[in-house]
């Protein structure tokens, strides 16, 4: 009984361990695609600031927004470049609320549409 006690306690350890350096690596990995996100989800409250038009009702900001307006966006990582990119922009009780979305080789934005 106590073998059997040392050998499940091993399996659980073992568990937790691998799962925790799984997360952490993914979270590492993915860390250069969440500071683009929320480098676009900046420049489109600058945008909306200079031209509040873009935050009417919930709207969607392009890339093509972004450089008919003047804003250079560049959507690259050390790795990877990024194909597309969008901020949406949502009212909710008077606030706007920005969210990021790219699309890249390596990574997707979850939620990301066409």
């Amino acid at each position: 009984m106590k073998k059997i006690l040392i050998v499940w306690s091993f399996v659980a350890v073992f568990l937790i361990c691998g799962l925790t350096y799984i997360g952490l690596h993914i979270k590492k990995q993915n860390e250069p695609y969440q500071k683009l996100e929320k480098e676009l989800e900046k420049q489109a409250m600058s945008l909306i600031g200079e031209k509040p038009i873009y935050g009417e009702n919930n709207s969607k900001i392009t890339i093509e927004d972004f450089k008919n307006n003047n804003y250079e966006i560049e959507l690259k990582t050390k790795n990877d470049n990024c194909l597309d990119g969008y901020v949406l922009i949502e009212k909710s009780m008077g606030f706007l609320k920005y969210t990021g979305y790219i699309k890249c080789k390596n990574y997707t934005t979850h939620g990301y549409k066409n």
